[in-house]
């Protein structure tokens, strides 16, 4: 695959990825509603980078956890929110 094509499907998955961790809203900063829209950036190569290593749908889970105790500090992140939120991630990477 050449360079630019690379770097164009990296920018639109990336992208893509952006607007369902800022609909997911993990830590309620309401991007939404004029919040930052790139507080989450920071997982988006990480989690590329693991969807394109075939992960299921638990590691991504419990990385999306990991990451929220460890780097943003969450205690007690919701279960529930981090499901529908995998959910979302692994059926926009699987139909795209």
């Amino acid at each position: 695959m050449k360079k630019s094509l690379m770097k164009s499907n990296y920018k639109q998955n990336s992208l893509a990825l952006r607007e369902i961790l800022n609909e997911s809203d993990f830590i309620g900063i309401y991007p939404s509603k004029g919040g930052p829209k790139d507080e989450y950036d920071c997982m988006i190569g990480p989690i590329l980078s693991r969807l394109s290593k075939r992960i299921t749908k638990e590691e991504l889970e419990t990385y999306l956890i990991k990451e929220l105790k460890e780097h943003f500090g969450i205690a007690h992140p919701q279960l529930i929110q981090m499901s529908k939120a995998t959910e979302k991630i692994m059926a926009w990477w699987n139909n795209k």
